[in-house]
Parts: structure tokens; sequence; C-alpha cells
């Protein structure tokens, strides 16, 4: 299968300095792309060419404008929308009335209306969702609109050693880092930071990775990045903290220039380069990291944050409380400030964060368990809060009762799940063949399981369970039950 992957960014060179709307070319509103053939060096025409793309940003802000004005126009007077072919089709008609738009490259005007129909396709999912506020789509000003795209690869752009042909534009000099791989789909120029970047997106198929047989249970910590159930521990770099004063004074010197002037703008673009550092810096130590784990783990274990999209959520409750050794909560919770924990039961103590870590990574694996089926849990189960009996006898008893009421009628029962509440009581849910109805109310046509059914099968196939424990077996298929709330042994 292939994978559709974005090649880093490749910036220009020199990095240039954003022009002004005023510092275009002299001839007005048109766009020569001519000016480029008659300059008389590379320099010349790298100039020119900058001043051109500068140029091409004005036009496609102008033309996302004049969409978005049709599409609100049609709608409130005719209750009728203007879809993304309507919108394309209107674009030569558009370039006859706006010569502005005839030196640019029919794929990047194109893609303006792309835009458009995917921030309206947007607003209209967040509005059926009814998840807050569902964002109407906006103007964007000048200086926020910052790329355009070349969406299709037929010559429309071609690398040429070191320098890009564009479609309308010409030959530009890069800076290639490193090779593109596979076959290279689209090409965006980005404007950031005073900074013009080519990024190249591509299709490359996906390499896997040796298996180490290898697991591992990390937590986010407050003094260290992360600690991993091995005992490692990694150091935060603090790299906001080291540039504190430098963004400190940039930002000052924002807030002393004149709004709207030329010195305030230098002065925004070099705040803005100062906290892109801090960002890189902070990237360079999570791409690592990440590359690092996956490349030496062929499972990762986390609690459940805000990561996701690689590894198991486990519940975070209590990761830190527990000791990882005999599963027990500490007396006094631990504070914030005390990084070293120490277990109230047991001789284990071991760095804080490193406990948590070795506790997710256990919630991994009962999660595992359940998974694999061996005790199909309708509810989390909690590691730390297990009770001798669920420890000893969970799993066997779900795997051979199941097995026991595979031979009974389709209305009996033919599962049953085993969970712990938040009290560490024991929840039995019996599922047959009205698992809806049981959820909310159940009929006079259920049928369940006697007290001496489940008692016969307790006794003489599960011996290992003691008397407290057939009874409350007894209690759950005893009588009419009308909710899961029923199944609650207190």
């Amino acid at each position: 299968m292939l994978l559709k992957k974005a090649s880093p960014s490749v910036p220009f060179s020199p990095p240039p300095k954003i022009p002004s709307p005023n510092n275009l070319p002299e001839n007005g509103n048109e766009i020569d792309i001519s000016e480029i053939k008659q300059a008389s060096s590379l320099a010349e025409a790298k100039k020119v060419a900058k001043k051109i793309i500068r140029k091409l940003f004005t036009e496609y802000e102008n033309v996302k404008i004049e969409d978005l004005e049709a599409i609100k126009d049609k709608y409130e007077k005719e209750q009728e929308r203007i879809s993304y072919t309507q919108q394309q089709n209107s674009l030569p008609s558009l370039k006859e009335t706006n010569p502005n738009l005839r030196g640019i490259y029919s794929q990047v005007l194109q893609d303006v209306a792309r835009r458009v129909k995917k921030a309206f396709r947007g607003f209209f999912l967040r509005l059926k969702s009814k998840t807050g506020e569902a964002g109407y789509p906006r103007f964007k000003s000048f200086g926020r609109y910052d790329s355009f795209t070349y969406s299709q690869n037929n010559n429309s752009y071609k690398l040429e050693q070191s320098q890009l042909r564009l479609a309308s534009i010409g030959k530009v000099k890069i800076k290639l880092h490193r090779e593109l791989e596979g076959e290279v789909k689209t090409c965006s120029i980005i404007v950031k930071n005073g900074k013009y970047y080519a990024c190249f997106s591509s299709e490359v198929e996906p390499k896997l990775l040796p298996k180490t047989g290898k697991k591992v249970g990390i937590d986010l910590g407050l003094t260290s990045f992360l600690a991993t159930s091995d005992g490692e521990l990694k150091e935060a770099p603090k790299t906001y903290r080291k540039a504190e004063k430098e963004l400190a004074k940039a930002g000052r010197k924002v807030s002393r220039r004149i709004k709207r002037s030329k010195r305030r703008k230098k002065a925004v673009i070099l705040l803005a380069k100062q906290h892109e550092k801090v960002s890189n810096q902070r990237k360079d130590l999570a791409h690592k990291l990440a590359k690092e784990l996956v490349e030496k783990y062929d499972g990762i274990a986390y609690e459940k944050l805000a990561i996701k999209n690689m590894g198991i959520e486990v519940n975070a409750k209590n990761t830190s409380q527990i000791c990882s050794e005999c599963d027990k909560q500490r007396e006094q919770k631990l504070k914030l400030s005390q990084r070293k924990f120490a277990c109230s039961f047991c001789p284990y103590s071991d760095n804080r964060d490193i406990n948590a870590a070795r506790n997710i990574l256990k919630r991994t694996e009962w999660v595992g368990s359940t998974l694999q089926g061996a005790v199909p849990a309708a509810g989390q189960a909690k590691p730390g809060q297990k009770t001798t009996f669920l420890e000893k006898n969970a799993m066997k008893f779900c795997k051979e009762f199941n097995q026991q009421t595979k031979e009974l009628e389709s209305s009996k029962i033919l599962n049953v799940r085993i969970i712990i509440s938040e009290n560490k009581d024991y929840q039995f849910a019996i599922q047959g063949q009205i698992t809806s109805n049981l959820i909310k109310k159940v009929g006079s046509e259920k049928k369940t399981l006697s007290a001496e059914e489940i008692e016969k099968i307790a006794q003489e196939k599960l011996p290992y369970l003691n008397t407290t424990d057939i009874e409350k077996a007894k209690k759950i298929v005893a009588g009419s039950v009308r909710s899961f709330k029923d199944f609650k042994i207190n």
C-alpha cells in the first residue's frame, strides 16, 4: 500500500526579506513573466522572481475573497450554493475580466477554489456535529495568505539540479538538503518568517522495521521529559526557558515600534524567528526520541493524555500512587513536589515517573489480555485495584464459563463478562440474544440460567472457586434483572 508522505520543506536561497505590497514590478497591475528572461544576471532574475511570487500571493488572496463573496451572495439572494466545479469553470472568464490573473498558472487558481471548498466542508461538518463554534470561513488578509500549490506534476514544476522551475514564474535557485524519495505528487510554495520554502509531497513504499520482541511503558514527567519502564529518564531540554530572555527582548522591541511601520514589520519577523527556533528545537527532540523508541520497541504504552494514534491508551488514574511491585496504593498520597516513590507495604522505591511508567505497561498487559478475549471487559480494568479473586480466577472463570454456556439454547446466557468498578465491587454482565434490550429494559421473554444450574456448573467445572464466589454467581442469575446496574454486588 502506498502512503502519501510530505518531504521536509526545501528553503529558497538566500532567505529574502519580505517586500512590501508597494515594492512590486513597476508595470502596475500586470504580472510580466518576461522580466525574468530579460534579466542580465541570475541574481537579478531571482529578485524579479521573488517580486512576482509576492504579487501572486496577493492575487490568490483576491481570488479567494471573490469566491467567498460569490458563495455568500448567491446563498443570501437565491438560497443556492456555488459548487467547486462552478467556481473552477468560472476561472477562464475571471482571467478575461481581471488582467492580473492572466500570468498565473491554471492549477494554482484551481487550488484556491479547492481551499474554499475545503473551508466550507469543515464549517458544515462542525455545524452538524455541534461541538463548539462552527467558525464561518473568513477572509484572509494579505499577511495571512502564505502559500500556493501546484497540484499536479505535469511539468508545472521541475527540479533541475540546484534550481526549481515553476510554471508561469521561471527558475529559482534552491537548497536541496536531501534527495526526494518516491514519485513527487504536489509542490507548494510557502513563505514563513521572511523565508521562502518549496514543500514537496510524494508517495513512498512503507518500510517495515525488524521486530525486537520488546515493549515499554512511558510516563511524561514534570522534572524529566519522560521516564520509561526500563528505568531510563530523558531529561527535558528546557528550550523555552533558555530562550526566554531573547524572546522577551524581541517582544519589547515589537511593542516599542509604531504600528504598520516598516521597523515594526521587521521586529515582528525577528520575534517570529525566535519562536520558530524554539519550536524547531522541540520538534527535533520529539522526532529523534520517537524514532529511537519505535526502532527499539514493538509495543509502546502511555498514559491517556494528549498523545494519540501510536500505542495503547490506558487510564492514568493513580499510576504514580500505586506500587508497581505489589500493586498496592500508598497510604499517604504523594505530592507533586515529591519525586521519589516509596511503597508503604513493600521495600520497593524508585523514581516516581519510572514507577508510573511500569504501572502503565502493566495496565497495557491487562488490556492486551482482554483484547485477545480472555476477559472481555465491559469497562476499564484497573490492575492497581484488582482483588485476589480477579487476579487468580477471572480469566479462567470467563473462559470455562463461556465454554459451558455455548452448549445452551440461544435464548439463554451466551457470555459472561467480569469488570471491576470504581469501588472494587464485582460486576458481572450477562449477555444473551436480547442484549440490546438488557441495557434498557428486559421484557418478559428473557430467560436466564437458574441458580441451581449456575451452582452445578460452578461446583462441577470450577472447583477452584470458593463458596463466597459461588454465592455471588447465584445472586446474579437469580430473579428478574432490569438493567446492568442490578448486576452490582455489594
